[in-house]
């Protein structure tokens, strides 16, 4: 819903008790730059100057229904006031520009209706404290699992040890220890074995055959193939942080016309066999190619619109670099 700029202060409050947070922009862009200017002579910098014009508008959220429609501007300066009581200004704080009200009206909306900052969602914690839990769950598990490399295990039965104390005697003569024998056993005592007959020497006169060694066939390696990079993608223009005022209206409302300008250099690929593309954050696809000149509009209703501007190359591979920008496009 559009808010018309002319609107009285009176009827601009009334709209934004009503919830239409539209009519509040129109105040907030219509004093701004006043209040600015005023907290500027309490704020150490730059940075400190915006964060206090932010809290003087936040103040005013907090009081709507009970503040005089008849009276923003005094309200206004007396927010204003209590907040710089005190504090020394900084030297040479610059005015404001475009980039800082649609920044600092970004934190405003954030905090609308009610001025404060919006709370964590409580429901957002339950999947990180399930998914806390499931890492806790796996941890005792491991941890929990006997381990089976040299280590004994516990439940052996002491049969299998009395067995090994008794073997390990005949194992290692040399130690003293228990010894089985034929009388501890009911089995009869096995024949004694006779002993192999010797084996004739041989003769030394005749010489063993020698063994002719054998070399391992080699396998030549391949040179190693340097993989394919991505493209690197610079953007020409427009600059980054930079402004346009708009300079007409069509069928998608106020616009401003930008120029478009990239390059792209590949390790492998030549410029015509990649493939390029613009785009912006609140109206899509722009072009395809390196160079264009398009229209970025301002959003009905809104007096700002921040555009981020990505450039995207992609070669013959399908590997894909890109590089962005912001563009602020103001409604005059």
């Amino acid at each position: 819903m559009t808010t018309p700029a002319s609107l009285p202060d009176a009827e601009l409050v009334r709209l934004a008790r009503a919830g239409q947070r539209n009519a509040f922009a129109v105040l907030y862009h219509r004093y701004v730059r006043q209040v600015h200017a005023l907290v500027t002579s309490g704020s150490a910098d730059a940075t400190a100057a915006e964060t206090t014009t932010v809290a003087v508008f936040c103040d005013l959220l907090r009081h709507l229904e009970e503040l005089d429609p008849a009276h923003v501007a005094p309200v206004l300066q007396q927010h204003a006031s209590r907040r710089i009581r005190g504090h020394a200004g900084g030297p040479g704080i610059p005015p404001l520009t475009v980039g800082a009200l649609d920044r600092m009206w970004r934190e405003i909306d954030r905090r609308w209706p009610s001025g404060d900052a919006p709370r964590r969602d409580v429901g957002t914690m339950v999947p990180i404290t399930a998914g806390a839990l499931a890492a806790v769950m796996v941890l005792a598990a491991l941890a929990s699992t006997p381990r089976r490399s040299g280590v004994p295990d516990p439940n052996r039965s002491l049969e299998a040890i009395a067995v090994q104390t008794e073997v390990a005697p005949d194992l290692l003569p040399g130690l003293p220890g228990p010894r089985v024998t034929a009388a501890d056993t009911d089995a009869e005592p096995e024949p004694t074995a006779a002993a192999p007959t010797t084996a004739p020497s041989p003769d030394p006169t005749v010489a063993a055959p020698t063994e002719e060694p054998t070399e391992a066939p080699t396998t030549e390696q391949p040179p190693s193939e340097e993989p394919d990079r991505a493209p690197e993608v610079t953007i020409h223009s427009p600059t980054d942080g930079s402004t346009r005022v708009s300079e007409g209206e069509d069928e998608r409302g106020a616009y401003a016309t930008v120029t478009l300008d990239g390059a792209a250099t590949d390790d492998r690929d030549p410029a015509e066999a990649l493939a390029y593309s613009w785009t912006s954050s609140l109206e899509g696809a722009l072009a395809t190619t390196p160079g264009a000149t398009v229209r970025l509009h301002v959003p009905e209703g809104q007096l700002t619109a921040s555009h981020v501007l990505t450039f995207s190359v992609t070669d013959s591979t399908g590997n894909t670099a890109s590089s962005s920008v912001t563009v602020v496009v103001t409604r005059v």
